[in-house]
């Protein structure tokens, strides 16, 4: 699959993470294919597509419930691996955005639940604004996807 591009700001790349802030925590970045992104800070390790709450300071936090039935965030989805202390961006719309799924989860249809692990699938707390545009297969892994305004229904 194709990288989406992003044009403004000026220099930034959804596909690279830094170790030092390059940009403003919380900038958002527009892209093609009407992406949108928004610029932080990892708290921990990331992987692809893994569904991915978004603190007021602009913290990257791997979803889990405990977190998404107490706190509310904003939800995005990172397209490149993070380490614990990495700067970067992480989608928070567009199409196709990869977003994580469980290897049992029907994929195209079917409606959306981030279980623990920031893993999407059909058991967890409910999130709205996420279209899987293909059905999943036997494994784990980033599935496309049509990404707007995500959330955690609460």
């Amino acid at each position: 699959m194709a990288n989406l591009k992003i044009y403004t700001p000026l220099g930034a790349n959804p596909y690279v993470t830094t170790t030092d802030e390059q940009h403003g925590l919380g900038e958002v970045a527009k892209g093609e294919k009407k992406s949108e992104w928004v610029y932080a800070k990892a708290t921990e390790a990331l992987v692809v597509g893994q569904a991915t709450l978004i603190d007021s300071n602009y913290n990257l936090i791997g979803a889990n419930n405990a977190l998404a039935n107490t706190q509310a965030y904003g939800l995005g989805f990172p397209q490149v691996a993070f380490n614990k202390g990495d700067y970067g961006w992480v989608a928070t719309g567009g199409s196709p955005i990869q977003v994580k799924t469980t290897a049992s989860f029907a994929g195209k249809g079917a409606a959306c639940k981030v279980n623990d692990g920031g893993v999407i699938g059909a058991a967890g707390q409910a999130v709205q604004g996420i279209t899987m545009v293909s059905n999943t297969g036997s494994v784990s892994v980033a599935m496309p996807a049509i990404v707007w305004n995500p959330s955690i229904t609460q």
